[in-house]
C-alpha cells in the first residue's frame, strides 16, 4: 500500500515538474521544451524558408520594354538573332543616331526577315534604311557605263560612311545578298553582290515589274509610304532641308536614273552627277 502511495506521489510530482517547464518555455509551448531538450535553442529560418523568400522576389522582377527608338544596338541585334523582331518592333519604327560629322540620322524599320545573309545562314531579322537623305550629295560613278558592284559609291563611298558610324552599330551589322538588274530586259540578266551598306533598288522601293531580280518590296515602302506614289518618295537633304534627287541601285549601259526631287524616275544627271544619299543595312 506505502509503495503504490510513493509511486503515485512520484508520478504527481513529474506531471508538475512538466507543467513549469511548459510554463517556462513561454508561448512555444511543447514545440520550444522539445527543441530545448534536442539542445536547438536558435532562432534561424531553415533553408528552405530563404528559399521561398528568393521566389517572392522573383515574383516580383518587371517584365522587359524594348524600344527601337532607345534600345542600345546590342540589344536590337539580340531581338533580331531572337526571330521575335517582328513581334517586338514594327515597321516603320524610327531611331535617330550622330554619325563621327556630328550629322544627325533618322533610321527606320523597313522590314523584318528580308535579305538573305552572304553566309548562306538564312535571313537578317531587320533591314534598317535612313528616312532621308544625307546632307552631302555624292556620284554614283564617274564613267557613264557602270555596274553597281563597281561603282565608286559600292566600293568607296558606302564604306567610307560605314567608319562613321557608331562602333557599336558597326559591329551589329550583316553582309547581306543584293541583287540588281544589268538592264531592263529579262535576257539582261542580273548580278549579284554582298553589302553592309547598300542603296535601295527600284523594285525593293515601289514592286516594279521589271522581270529581273532587283529584289522585292521592302514592307515599308508598302505599309507605310506608298512607293508607287511619286509624293510618297520625296526626300529631303539631312532631313529637313531642300527636297533633293536621289539614288536608286541600278546599272545600265549608258547612264543611271535617280528619283527626282518630286518623287519621279528621272535621268537627270546620268552616273556622274551628284545626288541625295538614303542607305539601308541588316541585323
Amino acid at each position: 500500500m506505502k509503495t503504490k502511495f510513493l509511486t503515485t506521489v512520484l508520478a504527481m510530482v513529474m506531471i508538475i515538474s512538466c507543467m513549469l517547464a511548459l510554463t517556462a518555455c513561454g508561448s512555444g509551448g511543447l514545440f520550444d521544451f522539445l527543441k530545448n531538450i534536442g539542445g536547438k535553442t536558435d532562432n534561424t529560418q531553415t533553408d528552405d524558408n530563404n528559399d521561398n523568400n528568393d521566389n517572392d522576389d522573383n515574383d516580383d522582377t518587371t517584365p522587359v520594354v524594348y524600344s527601337f527608338a532607345t534600345d542600345t544596338w546590342v540589344t536590337i541585334a539580340e531581338v533580331s538573332a531572337s526571330g521575335k523582331a517582328y513581334s517586338t518592333y514594327k515597321v516603320g519604327d524610327e531611331k535617330t543616331i550622330k554619325i563621327s560629322t556630328d550629322e544627325a540620322v533618322t533610321f527606320i524599320i523597313l522590314g523584318f526577315s528580308h535579305d538573305d545573309l552572304a553566309d548562306g545562314t538564312g535571313r537578317a531579322g531587320i533591314t534598317i534604311g535612313m528616312k532621308d537623305l544625307l546632307t552631302t550629295t555624292y556620284k554614283m560613278s564617274s564613267a557613264s557605263s557602270v555596274k553597281w558592284s563597281t561603282s565608286s559609291l559600292r566600293t568607296e563611298t558606302l564604306p567610307a560612311i560605314f567608319e562613321q558610324l557608331p562602333i557599336a552599330l558597326q559591329g551589329v551589322i550583316k553582309s547581306v545578298k543584293k541583287y540588281t538588274s544589268l538592264g531592263s530586259a529579262l535576257t539582261d540578266g542580273s548580278e549579284t553582290t554582298e553589302d553592309k551598306l547598300f542603296i535601295l533598288s527600284m523594285r525593293e522601293i515601289s514592286d516594279e515589274s521589271n522581270p529581273n531580280p532587283a529584289g522585292a518590296q521592302y514592307a515599308y515602302w508598302r505599309k507605310v509610304k506608298d512607293g508607287k506614289t511619286a509624293a510618297d518618295r520625296i526626300k529631303h537633304l539631312g532631313g529637313t532641308g531642300a527636297a533633293n534627287d536621289w539614288h536608286y541601285r541600278q546599272t545600265k549601259p549608258s547612264g543611271l536614273d535617280c528619283i527626282s526631287s518630286d518623287g519621279y524616275i528621272s535621268s537627270s544627271g546620268g552616273s556622274s552627277g551628284l545626288k541625295g544619299l538614303s542607305f539601308a543595312f541588316c541585323v
